[in-house]
């Protein structure tokens, strides 16, 4: 498999560059890229901003309702703000009237990936794989409460530890600080 010549950071920019208007063809041929590719990074990143990638929130409970899920975004909200969409698969815990209100009430977007088209949500299915191969599977929970320590201290190893090589080889947290740097 081929790696990327372009940071998730550079992504996301040149994302920005087609949301403000550019042409598709004219930001493949400045960026050196096919459409495809540009695409695929749509499906993957679109509506990202740089901050926010690669810092998954992971809520676990036996099941999470539309107004749980409407909780745990308002918590988010509270530490990094309202993104312009979500997206989202078609479970009812998202498709309720619930996150509906939620989303209208705080002039969120929800997008909906097509029914059976997980690669439409790429960078959310990517992330569920390595969670379920990395902590789900590796590991045998004997309470809810054991489960939650478990999967937030995998969590906080992969957002505080772990180098991600689509963030030149930094943990996402570190990655996140240089980019607020920068833009200082």
């Amino acid at each position: 498999m081929k790696g990327t010549r372009h940071s998730e950071e550079q992504i996301i920019a040149i994302l920005k560059q087609g949301e403000a208007g550019l042409s598709t063809a004219d930001l493949c041929r400045q960026h050196n890229i096919t459409e495809q590719t540009y695409y695929r990074w749509k499906a993957k990143y679109g509506g990202m901003d740089s901050s926010e990638a690669k810092k998954p929130a992971i809520e676990v409970d036996t099941s999470l309702g539309g107004l749980r899920v409407r909780r745990v975004l308002d918590r988010i909200a509270s530490e990094r703000g309202l993104p312009e969409a979500i997206v989202l698969d078609n479970g009812p815990e998202f498709r309720g009237r619930a996150l509906a209100a939620w989303s209208e009430e705080r002039g969120v977007r929800l997008e909906f990936i097509q029914p059976g088209k997980p690669v439409q949500n790429a960078y959310a299915e990517g992330f569920n794989g390595r969670l379920r191969d990395e902590c789900l599977n590796a590991n045998w929970f004997t309470s809810l409460r054991d489960a939650r320590r478990k999967i937030e201290d995998w969590r906080l190893d992969y957002n505080q530890q772990r180098p991600h090589s689509s963030l030149n080889y930094l943990p996402p947290l570190e990655f996140a600080r240089t980019v607020v740097e920068m833009r200082a």
